[in-house]
């Protein structure tokens, strides 16, 4: 009996010992878990839901890059891997991409809109600066010239991007296409009538130092505003480089130190690239308003340059321009009341000669006796012999160039279809013959006057004696 109350103790003792190794672990695992088991369970619910907030707000953080979405759309869903891989529903694929397209839409339209109160903006101060410029009484040149620059390069980039604009669009009208091109305009007209017409106070009266200085500052704002020349998309935005030009030279003293040294050091170099480069965008405007508007100087500086691309532009076009500019100039009716007037008539009479050898040359060319171009041809030669006629006829090398032209433009004239075109040539072969007869009759009288003079002064000396 003592035994078997033994064995009952062990028993007993084993499975309370059993017991308590069973709550042990089950401890142990609520410590490896950070459960609180003396906790309540509105506790417990209440840390549960703070790590579900928790969660949420980490899936809330998460942003989606559209164009990764968008790419992932494009991708083909059908991925190796067999039956595991999860199929995208066609219908969501659609909304996403709906949903990317009215995001894209919206971003445009605030650029648009962002675009247009710039453009407001700059409009305003398009209104400003021409109530500022419409004084009629003289304004200072260095606000006038540094206005320059800018403008013309804020009108090139509104042309560059409406022509592509159009260009991109077919024809048909872009969003906020008007408003730049109302801007583009309005530059336009502030330029031409207000800028290039101030009445500048000049810088004569400045000496020493501050007189280099004006002048190079002026040299260097010429050489740009060329460059910006080059540069022209329109014909429009050519003729805003030019009158700009024009202005810079009638601020600079009119010698041969300011005004023609960088004029000749912007237009030579210019027409050098026009007449010889086919990548050029110069336009003969650029040319042709110096000669209309500043005469004298344009004889000066572009009489020279412009005989030597009469006989070596690059193409027949060219060499047929050349010679309507030389028309031009040599037309002396046309003058003003700069200081350069007789300096620019010496600049022709220099280059009278090698006008007429470029004539002669011409009208060697095949390219030339077409009929627009045989036009050009005859029109110069025409000026070159009536201001050589009244100018010129002490010079006996220019009148045996004038008469070989006229035995080639005899020839010229009768190997033309064009009647009108045999009709001019005869004229000026006449207009040649009749300043060779003036011209040897004049010569002849001088050496009457001369010899009677001697045969008084041998009287004289008779009668003396």
């Amino acid at each position: 009996e003592d035994e078997e109350e033994d064995d009952e103790e062990e028993d007993t003792g084993m499975g309370s010992g059993g017991e308590e190794s069973d709550n042990d672990g089950v401890f142990m695992a609520a410590n490896v878990a950070d459960l609180n088991l003396n906790a309540s369970d509105d506790e417990n619910s209440i840390e549960n839901d703070k790590l579900d907030d928790e969660d949420e707000s980490d899936d809330e953080d998460v942003e989606l890059d559209q164009e990764q979405v968008s790419n992932l759309l494009l991708e083909d869903s059908d991925t190796e891997g067999g039956a595991d891989v999860l199929e995208h529903h066609a219908g969501a694929d659609k909304a996403l991409a709906k949903l990317i397209k009215m995001k894209q839409e919206a971003r445009k339209a605030g650029k648009l809109a962002l675009e247009r109160i710039e453009i407001a903006s700059r409009m305003r101060c398009v209104v400003l600066l021409e109530l500022a410029l419409s004084s009629n009484a003289p304004l200072e040149d260095g606000a006038v010239l540094l206005a320059i620059l800018p403008l013309l390069r804020a009108r090139r980039s509104l042309e560059k991007v409406v022509l592509s604009s159009l260009s991109l669009s077919g024809g048909k009208k872009a969003a906020g296409l008007s408003e730049k091109r109302a801007l583009m305009d309005r530059i336009s007209s502030l330029l031409q009538k207000r800028v290039c017409k101030s009445r500048l106070n000049g810088i004569s009266s400045l000496a020493g130092e501050e007189l280099r200085a004006a002048r190079d500052a002026r040299a260097e704002l010429a050489a740009r505003v060329m460059d910006e020349a080059k540069k022209s998309l329109s014909q429009s935005h050519s003729d805003c480089c030019s009158l700009s030009l024009i202005l810079i030279m009638k601020s600079l003293p009119q010698d041969e130190g300011n005004a023609i040294a960088i004029a000749k050091s912007v237009y030579c170099d210019a027409i050098k690239q026009w007449s010889s480069s086919k990548s050029s965008k110069l336009k003969t405007s650029i040319l042709h308003d110096l000669i209309v508007r500043s005469p004298s100087l344009a004889r000066v500086v572009l009489a020279e340059p412009l005989t030597d691309a009469a006989e070596n532009a690059r193409s027949a076009f060219l060499k047929a321009e050349s010679f309507r500019l030389l028309s031009d100039l040599y037309h002396v009716a046309r003058t003003d009341d700069s200081q350069l007037v007789d300096t620019g008539m010496a600049s022709l009479q220099r280059s009278a000669g090698k006008f007429a050898s470029s004539l002669s040359s011409a009208a060697q060319d095949s390219d030339i006796a077409k009929a627009k171009r045989a036009r050009e041809l005859l029109k110069a030669a025409t000026e070159l012999v009536a201001f050589s006629s009244a100018h010129c006829q002490n010079d006996a090398d220019l009148w045996d160039q004038l008469e070989h032209f006229a035995g080639l433009l005899k020839d010229f004239g009768d190997g033309s279809n064009s009647p009108a075109i045999n009709t001019k040539c005869k004229s000026i072969v006449e207009m040649v013959a009749e300043g060779s007869k003036a011209r040897l009759g004049e010569t002849s009288g001088k050496a009457a006057k001369m010899s009677s003079a001697g045969g008084s002064k041998k009287k004289k000396k008779k009668g003396k004696r």
